[in-house]
């Protein structure tokens, strides 16, 4: 099925549709969310980043302390059945971390220097790939879809959860 991840809706009438038209991998739910979710999409550039803060924590072990969530959703080897679910009180800690990356992104806020160039290094690289203008198009969209996972999260009062 390949990486998914997911905020399921909190509808009082999320009740599977039973359509024999509508294939089994994408059932209809009566409140009208696509698979019953709120939100759902490909993870992967968000793994990106987690494996990027890895590489980062190499120069600043402390960075395995800041952005614990992330490094949590990007490691498989923490998946049971190839499964995981951060908590709503988990989400919002998520999302501390995601906008402590957007301020460093923006410039709003530092890294110590040997970090902001492995940081900035890393994403001009990466956007130099024609199919990641287009596709992921900026660091801020990219960290923009996980500040969509935690506030469906916050709304729902639901996990945010992954897949592999």
């Amino acid at each position: 099925m390949g990486k998914w991840c997911e905020v399921k809706c909190a509808c009082p009438n999320r009740i599977k549709v039973h359509d024999p038209g509508v294939p089994h991998w994408n059932p209809r739910y009566l409140c009208g969310h696509s698979d019953g979710a709120v939100v759902q999409f490909w993870p992967g550039y968000l793994f990106e980043v987690g494996k990027l803060l890895r590489r980062m924590a190499k120069e600043e072990p402390d960075i395995l302390d800041t952005y614990p969530r992330f490094l949590k959703v990007s490691n498989f080897n923490l998946y049971v059945d190839e499964y995981l679910a951060l908590s709503k009180d988990d989400a919002e800690l998520w999302r501390t971390e995601i906008d402590d990356l957007l301020d460093h992104d923006n410039g709003a806020r530092s890294f110590p220097y040997e970090i902001a160039r492995i940081w900035q290094e890393f994403w001009v690289e990466f956007f130099a790939d024609d199919w990641h203008k287009k596709d992921a198009v900026s660091v801020k969209e990219i960290l923009g879809d996980g500040v969509k996972l935690c506030e469906a999260s916050r709304q729902t009062g639901n996990p945010i959860e992954f897949g592999l």
